[in-house]
């Protein structure tokens, strides 16, 4: 993040859904640290993804409700 708002604060999280015409609680907020976890869910996205790919050592990502270790685990699943 790049000026006075950084991570872990949601307006950061809320102006980025600003800035793409789409409220938070129709986002789903992907990170690969607690502090995108912290923030997704503080901004009220609908639900936060913990990656663990790109890094050399295990990462714990507190505050997920899911965790993925490959994008491939990750998928759309369309109710109703």
């Amino acid at each position: 993040a790049e000026g006075i708002l950084s991570k872990p604060d949601p307006r950061l999280y809320e102006r980025l859904c600003q800035r793409i015409e789409v409220l938070p609680q129709h986002t789903m907020m992907i990170g690969d640290s607690s502090l995108d976890m912290i923030m997704g869910h503080a901004a009220g996205c609908a639900g936060c993804v913990g990656v663990t790919w790109g890094w050399s050592k295990p990462v714990a990502i507190a505050q997920a409700d899911c965790i993925i270790q490959r994008p491939e685990q990750l998928q759309i699943v369309k109710s109703g």
